[in-house]
């Protein structure tokens, strides 16, 4: 009798802890990729052990990149952020241990984050210039000394200032695809800086003070203070944000957005 119970006891482990394990995982932040060097910290900054594929990030710790570093984060079951060279996050959880707000204190990040994961609430990326609010969507976020910028891939992000206004300038959509028609037919025949300045000569802007905008795919927002600049995604932008997909591709492709 006690034999049979003990078959029972280790039948049901067998089929019960790989789903509990399972679903301890989906409320875990772990790093599933590490190249070079990296460094977890705990909320009050005491470092954690050597970084490695499956250490956790701590609620209100930070994963930080050297300058050789790159690592794909694992965000519970929201998604996945991808930190290239001298880049850091901080992860924080809501009261019911959730994902909460993300602050990015710099460098370069790709967020890819589940639509069905935030089917009922928004998640939060922070800056010290921007509060970002996402529902699913795959976008990258550069906070630099001397570059402020949001590139949208995929979806769209809502860009909240968080104190005053934004004195947000668009250029003209229509402008902006002249423009770009016009250099290829232009450039056999002109030098790029005789272009330049008529690419310049030919875009249009409009402007107005918001307290936040939505920003769509394949646009970018580049920051300088107060003020925004909304346009079509830069070829250097572009060109970060497949970096970041080339590294973490196996793991982006996971992401139902």
């Amino acid at each position: 009798m006690k034999l049979k119970s003990l078959s029972l006891v280790l039948a049901l482990c067998v089929t019960i802890c790989p789903v509990l394990a399972g679903t301890a995982r989906a409320h875990e932040v772990e790093i599933v990729r590490v190249d070079g060097t990296a460094e977890v910290r705990s909320a009050d900054g005491k470092p954690g052990p050597a970084v490695k594929v499956g250490t956790r990030v701590p609620p209100g710790g930070t994963i930080s990149t050297g300058e050789n570093g790159k690592v794909v984060v694992r965000l519970q079951n929201s998604g996945f952020a991808v930190l290239d060279r001298k880049s850091k996050l901080e992860v924080n959880r809501a009261s019911n241990g959730a994902l909460g707000v993300l602050r990015q204190v710099s460098g370069w990040i790709y967020y890819a984050l589940s639509r069905t994961a935030h089917r009922d609430r928004q998640a939060q990326v922070q800056t010290s210039v921007a509060v970002l609010g996402i529902r699913g969507t795959r976008f990258l976020v550069v906070v630099l000394p001397d570059r402020n910028e949001v590139g949208m891939r995929k979806g769209t992000i809502n860009v909240e200032s968080p104190e005053g206004e934004f004195e947000l300038n668009r250029a003209d959509e229509k402008a902006e695809f002249d423009a770009y028609k016009a250099q290829g037919q232009a450039a056999v025949e002109k030098e790029q800086e005789d272009f330049r300045k008529y690419q310049e000569s030919t875009k249009k802007e409009f402007s107005e003070f918001v307290r936040e905008f939505t920003l769509g795919a394949n646009r970018q927002a580049a920051f300088d203070g107060k003020k925004v600049r909304e346009q079509a995604l830069s070829a250097e932008l572009l060109r970060d944000m497949e970096a970041a997909e080339f590294y973490g591709g196996e793991w982006l492709d996971k992401v139902n957005d």
